[in-house]
């Protein structure tokens, strides 16, 4: 079924339709909006209030599909909301790129001749997924505001605003939106929305697209986390925001999907090359990891193994006490079905791309590393063991991994975005792993 803010072509019209139908069904709504973001409309009486999309106010209706560019060649707003004679607020909206400021002054020269309004009474607002930092009005008299959308989205979901059944579809439509521009492959300078958690569940079945929309969310979010950017040295050299992690999350669906973020001194060519952290959004579950990838220097890996195995026993304890340490921070309850610390050691081989047969897969608790165990893990050092052999007399292509599972079902933390500060947590502890890696 075709969604009803689907009137027009290209993101950007949809979006901003969106949007003002919202506030012209919700009057409330309207005037919340207008006292949050337009701070020096002179407001009186909302009903009194008119919306128009794509034209003036003396001019005819717009077709059904409208040319962006033709419309901003004629100076003509992609909202604009009156009260006829007194004021005019113009709204220009970019859901990728950034907002021309020559665009604007069209507009409020065309606004002067077609409205007889006076500078004074001539308001602006431009919509953008990105906004320069600091960057909250232009001057002018009245200034032009700037709003980013995920600061919308944000107020669109605070307590007082979001019992608005209109609020509420703008949301989704919004997260909509988002998932369709990452799906066609449409340029995003940023997140359109804000990571709220991660709902899938019985009442939710996994979407591999919506994953997709989240693990970007996600992941913006911990490359700016300032324990990590501290603790695990994360690199965020000049090619930075989104090409810090894959370059392209391929494919249109599937059990999960998966993005990286690089650690400074470590990176060299493909990710299957150097360690790094990860964080999967399955079907059933989110997967922290740290991985230490087949094709790593052997530099490293001598690193990692030169002082044996009894100081590797060691550092996999020390990364066991740290992780349950900063994961008791979290109530119970809410991890209650962690599954984790463990390691788990792959052996694989490749027929095609990304097409990985798993020959052998070992994968234990840390906590069975203890010799008395730890609660109702008993002890079983002969896995640790196993690892080590393995690693130290590898023969075959060997992945490495340290981390923890959170099950969708087990774990209500995931629906909030505290997961963001779990996920940190455990990438956290792996620190132990990487010192030993650049003590090479």
């Amino acid at each position: 079924m075709r969604n009803i803010f689907d009137q027009y072509q290209g993101h950007e019209n949809r979006l901003t339709h969106a949007l003002v139908t919202c506030l012209d069904r919700d009057r409330r709504l309207l005037g919340q909006f207008l006292q949050k973001w337009v701070k020096t409309l002179p407001l009186r009486g909302k009903k009194q209030v008119r919306i128009i999309e794509q034209r003036w106010p003396d001019g005819v209706e717009a077709p059904e599909k409208v040319d962006e560019e033709e419309d901003e060649k004629k100076g003509i707003p992609d909202a604009c909301i009156y009260v006829p004679d007194e004021w005019a607020l113009l709204i220009e909206s970019k859901a990728a790129g950034t907002v021309s400021m020559q665009q604007l002054a069209r507009h409020r020269e065309t606004a002067r001749r077609r409205m007889g309004l006076k500078d004074d009474d001539i308001h602006m607002l431009a919509i953008a997924v990105k906004i320069k930092t600091g960057r909250t009005r232009y001057s002018g008299t009245p200034p032009t505001h700037f709003l980013e959308w995920r600061s919308l989205y944000s107020w669109l979901t605070e307590p007082n605003i979001r019992h608005s059944l209109w609020a509420r579809g703008l949301v989704e439509y919004m997260e909509v939106a988002e998932r369709r521009m990452i799906d066609e492959k449409k340029p995003l300078e940023g997140a359109m929305t804000q990571f709220s958690g991660i709902h899938f569940g019985d009442d939710q079945p996994y979407d591999y697209k919506e994953a997709k929309r989240l693990l970007n969310l996600a992941m913006a979010g911990l490359r700016e986390n300032k324990n990590l950017l501290q603790e695990m040295k994360i690199d965020r050299s000049p090619d930075g925001g989104r090409k810090m992690g894959r370059k392209k999350i391929t494919g249109k669906q599937g059990s999960a999907v998966w993005d990286l973020v690089y650690l400074k001194g470590f990176r060299n060519g493909k990710h299957t090359s150097f360690p790094h952290l990860t964080l999967a959004i399955r079907r059933d579950d989110v997967v922290v990891v740290a991985i230490i990838p087949n094709g790593i220097k052997g530099e490293l890996k001598r690193a990692l193994l030169r002082r044996g195995k009894e100081h590797f026993e060691q550092m996999l304890l020390r990364i066991d006490q740290d992780m349950r340490a900063r994961l008791r921070h979290f109530k119970k309850d809410d991890i209650l079905g962690i599954q984790g610390p463990w390691v788990e050691v792959h052996q694989r081989h490749f027929l095609k791309r990304q097409k990985a047969v798993e020959d052998a897969i070992l994968r234990f608790s840390i906590g069975t590393a203890r010799k008395g165990g730890r609660g109702a893990t008993k002890g079983q050092t002969q896995w640790l063991h196993a690892a080590y052999e393995v690693l130290s007399k590898k023969k075959s292509n060997i992945e490495f991994r340290i981390g923890a599972t959170f099950p969708y079902r087990e774990c209500p933390i995931v629906e909030t975005p505290r997961i963001l500060e779990a996920v940190a947590g455990v990438w956290i502890a792996t620190k132990p792993l990487f010192d030993a890696l650049r003590s090479r």
